[in-house]
């Protein structure tokens, strides 16, 4: 990062970029500097340490040169009616004769400090929008942690309070798609420096919620009463008596533990291996509350680490919130983290803007999972790239990386309404998006029965055989795996 100064501001530089900040601009030096490098990893792309190739380039007047907004201009962004905010044609800020391989043509207008704003962008002025801002504004979450809202049923930031939801951007990875515009220019303006487009990859996990269903006899009373009242079905009540007593009998045949193991056979379809993000928490309404040190759950430890996958933290519902059982459910996880640095997702998504991440480094984590929304699906960091985190309470830039979680069956599936066409074309629709931009697609699959995880699975299968920019899904795979395992 370089710095220049004149009379009115003083212009920070990364790569092709630069940034015109001033005294009245929302962001501090400090945070402009995270920002603009956050944004310039999403334009030149590519995962290794291109600063040779980058450093070049702030040898000679940028590319582009980025303006700053006010604090003014954040809350009127952000106090807009909903579904008020202008979009921009691509056609008119676009190199000529260029385009974008997105499924738009265009895109929203954000952070615009110009009054008198002409949407034909002129590569000899600055850029039309603060897109540095946007990158604070949206890694951050900073309207989570300074703007009102009202929590969803689980005392969390609520989609519907949010920016994305509120002007119809949650379905778009604006901050990816708006780093290609940037490429372009950048690309057209220096001909001799070209980005190195990153490849679309998955993320799978799973969150063991509840390894089993038939934890006890209670269970099992409660499965034959929920038969009677809720399907109103005798036969339904009678084979969750069956199912509940052969589970007791022999934990293997439990269908939850059954559902557990089909989640094994997802991720080498999918060429790749999951995180299993396992509880510490003591039971209560929210928490199932299972012990890892004893059996049947060290088998399910050890199976998940033959099969070649993570093993991760779910900090309990009540953790979310308070410190006290946050830090004694790390202390009991602590022995099953074999990993150096490990993974967490917040059970329910209990994540809190300008507390959770900075506790989570502190614990020890190397990344968090947490940040989508129980009810829809989409881009809640305006992101599908994973990005280190920027943590507002010590208003300082952390090791910890974020992973936004863009698809979950509980969004899809529970919240989501339409027919399961309807779900698929709309899942479909942001896993392309992600393809596009070369992101990285974060899948949950939760386990529940058999049949239902089977058929959760089967439904992302057939999205995921439809992404052409994604690694090819190996159909083989299960059945491999399966007469490997019949001959072991």
């Amino acid at each position: 990062m370089s710095l220049s100064h004149s009379d009115s501001h003083t212009q920070l530089r990364r790569g092709g970029l630069a940034y015109a900040w001033s005294e009245s601009s929302f962001l501090t030096i400090k945070q402009a500097e995270y920002a603009l490098d956050r944004l310039w990893r999403l334009v030149r792309g590519g995962d290794d340490d291109r600063k040779p190739i980058d450093l070049p380039l702030e040898q000679i007047p940028p590319a582009i040169v980025l303006p700053s907004i006010s604090r003014k201009t954040v809350d009127q962004l952000h106090g807009l009616e909903s579904g008020s905010l202008p979009w921009i044609s691509l056609d008119q800020i676009l190199p000529q004769d260029s385009s974008l391989a997105i499924d738009t043509d265009k895109l929203p207008k954000l952070c615009c400090p110009f009054s008198d704003y002409d949407p034909h962008y002129d590569p000899k002025s600055h850029f039309p929008l603060d897109l540095v801002t946007l990158t604070f504004l949206l890694l951050s979450r900073w309207e989570e942690h300074f703007w009102p809202y009202q929590p969803d049923t689980w005392n969390n930031y609520a989609s519907p309070s949010c920016l994305a939801h509120r002007q119809n951007f949650l379905d778009r990875p604006v901050l990816d798609e708006w780093a290609l515009v940037l490429r372009n220019w950048i690309e057209a303006k220096i001909p001799n420096w070209k980005a190195a487009p990153d490849q679309a990859r998955y993320f799978i996990s799973h969150d063991i919620d509840r390894p089993f269903k038939y934890i006890n006899n209670f269970r099992v009373l409660r499965a034959f009463a929920g038969g009677l009242a809720l399907h109103r079905s005798l036969s339904r009540a009678l084979k969750n008596v069956r199912d509940g007593i052969n589970s007791r009998l022999n934990w293997k045949r439990d269908p939850f533990y059954q559902g557990w193991k089909e989640l094994l056979n997802f991720s080498p379809q999918v060429r790749t291996q999951a995180t299993f993000f396992l509880m510490a928490s003591e039971p209560s309404h929210y928490d199932e509350g299972y012990d890892l040190s004893q059996e049947p759950y060290r088998s399910i430890l050890q199976q998940i680490r033959d099969e070649g996958h993570h093993i991760g933290w779910h900090p309990g519902y009540r953790a979310g919130e308070d410190d006290k059982i946050f830090w004694q459910e790390r202390e009991r996880i602590a022995p099953y983290l074999t990993e150096e640095n490990f993974g967490v997702r917040h059970h329910y998504l209990r994540w809190r803007g300008g507390h959770s991440w900075n506790r989570l480094e502190q614990a020890g984590a190397k990344f968090d999972s947490s940040l989508g929304f129980n009810e829809v699906i989409g881009f809640r960091c305006g992101t599908s790239q994973p990005f280190p985190v920027y943590d507002l309470n010590t208003d300082k830039e952390l090791q910890l990386i974020e992973r936004p979680l863009i698809l979950q069956d509980g969004a899809i599936f529970s919240f989501m309404t339409g027919t399961d066409s309807e779900k698929e074309t709309e899942t479909l629709k942001i896993a392309k998006r992600v393809g596009q931009v070369g992101g990285e697609l974060s899948i949950l699959i939760h386990n529940f029965d058999f049949e239902e995880t089977e058929s959760i699975s089967n439904f992302y299968l057939k999205v995921m055989n439809q992404l052409d920019l994604f690694p090819p899904v190996d159909h083989e795979a299960h059945h491999r795996k399966s007469l490997t395992t019949q001959a072991s």
